[in-house]
Formats: C-alpha cells, structure tokens, sequence
C-alpha cells in the first residue's frame, strides 16, 4: 500500500521544487511539462509494469493482445467485437514485439502524455491537479479499464480544442477515440457545456437531466446498447452513494470558493459546468452501476475544480490548512478504496515473467 501512497504524493513535492527553482524560467511551458511528466510516471509505471492478477480485466487484455499479436493482418478485424482503433493500435505494437509487458507499459505511457500534457494545459493548480487525479479513482481504473482508459486519454488530448472552440480538430480527436472505446462518444456534451454560463439556469438545467435520466434509465440504456451494439442491461446496485456525497461535496466547495473569492474565469467556469456532468452520471449510478465507467470521461475535470477551488482561497493562511485538510482526506478516501474496492491490487507485485509456467 504505501508505493500507492508515495507515487500519489510524488506530484506535491516536484511541484513544490518546481515552483521553486524554475517557475519564472524561459520556456516555462515545455519545463512544467516535463516537470510534470516526471511527477506522473512514477504512478504511471505501475499501472506498466503491474502482475497479471492486478486489475480485473488485465489477464483478459493480455489475453488479447496475445490472440491479435498472433492473427493475420487481413482477419483482425473480424476476429473479434473489440474497436478497430484500439485493434490497430495492440497490432502496431505486436509488429515490434511479442512482449505483453511491452504492451502494457505502451498503454501507460500513453496515459502519462495525455493527463501530463491535459494538466500542463490548465491555467494553474498543474501538480495539485496529479495529486487529486491520483486520489479520487480515475487513476485506480487505468488498472483495469485499457481500452476507455486510452480513450479517455485521447479525449483529453481534445481539451485544446474545446478551449479554443475547434469544433472540427475536437471531433476528429474524438472521433479517433471512438474507434478505442465507443462510450467516448458521450465526451462529446463535454464541448457544448463548456461555455455555458454557470448560474440558476445552469442548475436547473443540470437537475432535469439528471431527474430525466435517473428515472428513463432502462429505455436510454437500450437505446445506447442498439446505437453502439452493446449488450449492458441496468445493473442496479446499493453502492455508490459515497462517492457520490464526495463529488457532490466537492462541486459544492469549488463553487463556494472559486466564485466567493472572486476567482471565476473561462476555463473554471468551463470546468465547472463538465464537471456536473460527472455528478449527473453518479447520481444515475444509483440506479445502475453502468453508469460508473461513463463517468470518467468527466470526472477528470472535477479533479480540476477541487484543484483550482483551493487555490482561489486568496488568505495564504487559509489556502494552506484547506488543501492540507483536503489532501489528507484524500489520501484516506485513497486508502480506503484500495482495502475495500481494489483488493487484488494490494500488495502490489510487479509483472510475472514466468505467469504462463
């Protein structure tokens, strides 16, 4: 448990040593990049270099890549129901190696460029942002979820044109996504919402969706499975509630303190409002544990709200014991989850050479 720990506090002190000794450097962006990137590989590394047994789906991915590496150029595609983008991408990878190892470690770093790149993009709270992305459970999915993973990745690549209004680059990037994961299809509300204002009307709006959804469920869901050809039926569940009170919390005190303070801006604003999307979909997460994966697409943002909402407490005093509070209660949310939801991942053990006999 406490490599997990480590890694997710790692971010805190590059950021500390990095605001430090080169924030008024030339080329500050390229530096704060890699600055970040090497406060994220360590974490990244060991979804990489991870034992088979860690992750629920990792066997049944290296199993997969294993059976594309092996089949012919001209009958992947039909072997099988897996998305042509990410067929291709096992593919070029097994062109240079037979190596699962080498493809898990592909993966990860694709993780790594994409939320590094993603957080250098943000106007500030860059390392706070790895911290909270580490805490609070997209981190803990790239374990398992390869393929949304690299398609939330490729998603986040697309930020640039959401700020910069692109429509076309963004749905190309999206597009590309699409053919990981199909359910990448739904970051595409991520574009719209985010110039709309934030306010009464917003709200309202985000409560009638979140009421429509919850209670139409079953004929969305349908819906969705005939336009993708997928095959999910509504799994209710007791869970979630929890999470569900922590991001609800948690849009709560950035919108108390990013607009108290006086700290709105586009991209908070912007960030805010995707950020409802994620609580729209934990709300409906009561009703189906389907709704859970979705979520991510989003939830990534309200890792970027909770980062800047600390940081728009402007008495330093203050700002400090709120993101140590903050911190700290993330930390044990992290802990937690690993001893109750992610048990196979503790003690963490790294990859098998020899797990085959």
């Amino acid at each position: 448990m406490n490599v997990y720990i480590v890694v997710a506090l790692f971010p805190i002190l590059v950021g500390y040593i990095f605001n430090k000794q080169i924030k008024n450097s030339n080329k500050l962006a390229f530096k704060r990049w890699v600055a970040l990137f090497v406060a994220a590989l360590p974490m990244f590394l060991l979804i990489g270099f991870r034992n088979q047994n860690i992750g629920s789906d990792t066997i049944q991915y290296i199993n997969n890549f294993l059976y594309i590496d092996r089949m012919d150029w001209q009958f992947i595609f039909d072997a099988t129901r897996l998305e042509s983008g990410y067929i291709l991408f096992v593919k070029l990878i097994g062109v240079f190696t037979d190596s699962a190892l080498v493809y898990q470690v592909c993966c990860a770093l694709v993780y790594c460029v994409a939320i590094t790149s993603f957080a250098n993009q943000l106007e500030r709270s860059h390392f706070a942002f790895l911290f909270f992305f580490s805490t609070l459970g997209v981190y803990t999915f790239m374990f398992t979820g390869t393929r949304q993973s690299l398609a939330i990745s490729i998603c986040l690549f697309a930020y640039v044109f959401i700020k910069k209004r692109k429509i076309i680059p963004f749905a190309l990037v999206l597009a590309i996504a699409f053919f990981f994961h199909k359910s990448s299809i739904l970051f595409a509300a991520a574009y719209f919402v985010y110039v709309m204002p934030f306010g009464i009307a917003s709200f309202l709006i985000y409560a009638v969706l979140a009421i429509f959804v919850y209670f139409n469920i079953d004929v969305i869901q349908e819906w969705f499975n005939d336009q993708l050809n997928y095959d999910y039926g509504v799994e209710s569940t007791t869970s979630g509630l929890l999470f569900l009170m922590i991001v609800l919390v948690i849009t709560a005190f950035a919108i108390f303190t990013i607009y108290g303070y006086r700290r709105e801006s586009r991209e908070s604003v912007g960030a805010l409002n995707v950020s409802m999307l994620a609580l729209i979909f934990w709300i409906v997460r009561l009703a189906t544990r389907v709704a859970e994966r979705p979520s991510y697409y989003f939830l990534v943002f309200t890792m970027v709200i909770l980062a800047y909402g600390i940081n728009s407490i402007n008495i330093r005093d203050q700002r400090i014991i709120a993101g140590a509070i903050i911190g700290v209660l993330c930390v044990a949310i992290y802990v937690y989850r690993f001893t109750t939801n992610y048990t196979s991942y503790v003690p963490y053990t790294f990859y098998s050479l020899n797990f085959w006999g």
